[in-house]
């Protein structure tokens, strides 16, 4: 059992009307750490009272649920914002942007994990993912010759007072968080700590998407000499532009800076090995899968079941 002064890791996450996600989430990550070390979510939670009360009372031992609800609305940036402040109040020295659809890929991730932001000389680390277009190969994506934050862990120090800009509403402001840390001089590591995002459908996030070109435009007037170099992947997804290059994550912990080797697309898959998610990560990912589906078309699930049993049935007779 962890200490109470053992140095914490806090796992931020916002999480609306993804109940089932969150639930997952909060049950797979395994959060037994090395001694001296504990580890503990905090949610930004925005649930009827019924769920919440149910959420605290399952999960008491691993995670703090901050009512959303009773909160000023500041959109996901300020749902991350929120959830920094309750892990300072917590003591937290490290903190990492996590989601609740986020799994890592290998049950020790830990043991992996604190050597590292240990070390007196870390500040800022970007974990290895296949975001970007290149699922099951695993690495980094430089955007406009600067790393993409999609899931990071940092010291509290190394941050600007906040977890994610809070004159962005949602979008690229993973890519901004890790433009201000390099410009600031704040050391970025590249972190070989797989993890794994799960997104499916959901209501909220394409409620949100008219929200891109609104949050590009704020990006450009923080960082103008980048107008126009994040249009292509924003905007159009076109990992193939000269704006999107990717480092392999080849096991090392890397030190972002101008000579870390980047390759366009096809480079990267060709030099990153296909790794496939072990067995029970594809399990949880088909559940998430299902279970969105039929919130956002219930009779389309329920039809494509009764086609899957008829022929089913079929093949039987």
């Amino acid at each position: 059992m962890a200490a109470a002064d053992d140095e914490l890791l806090a796992l931020l996450l916002p999480s609306k009307g993804r109940l089932l996600d969150l639930l997952l989430t909060l049950s797979l990550v395994p959060l037994k750490a090395q001694k001296g070390y504990r580890v503990h979510f905090v949610v930004c939670a925005n649930y009827n009272p019924a769920q919440l009360a149910l959420l605290r009372r399952l999960f008491s031992a691993r995670a703090t649920f901050i009512d959303e609800g009773k909160l000023e609305p500041r959109g996901m940036t300020g749902a991350y914002n929120y959830a920094l402040e309750e892990a300072i109040r917590k003591g937290a020295r490290w903190v990492a942007l996590w989601a609740d659809d986020l799994l890592p890929e290998k049950r020790a991730w830990l043991d992996q994990l604190f050597p590292v932001i240990a070390d007196a000389g870390f500040r800022f680390g970007i974990f290895s993912s296949d975001e970007g277009n290149h699922k099951g190969h695993f690495g980094w994506n430089v955007f406009a010759d600067f790393p993409c934050a999609h899931f990071f862990v940092a010291r509290v120090e190394a941050l600007p007072g906040y977890m994610l800009n809070p004159g962005l509403r949602a979008y690229v402001s993973d890519n901004e968080i890790a433009i201000s840390r390099v410009k600031a001089g704040v050391p970025v590591d590249l972190l070989p700590v797989r993890v794994i995002h799960q997104p499916t459908f959901n209501q909220t996030r394409t409620a949100n998407s008219p929200a891109y070109r609104s949050d590009l435009e704020k990006f450009y007037q923080i960082h103008p000499e980048l107008r126009g170099r994040l249009d292509p992947i924003v905007l159009h997804a076109d990992v193939a532009d000269a704006n999107c290059r990717f480092v392999v994550d080849d096991g090392r912990v890397l030190r972002f800076g101008d000579s870390t080797p980047r390759l366009g697309i096809e480079e990267f898959k060709a030099a990153a090995p296909f790794a496939a998610p072990r067995f029970s990560l594809r399990v949880v990912g088909y559940i998430r899968k299902a279970w969105n589906e039929w919130i956002a078309s219930p009779g389309r699930v329920v039809r494509g079941a009764v086609g899957l049993v008829t022929r089913l049935r079929r093949g039987i007779a």
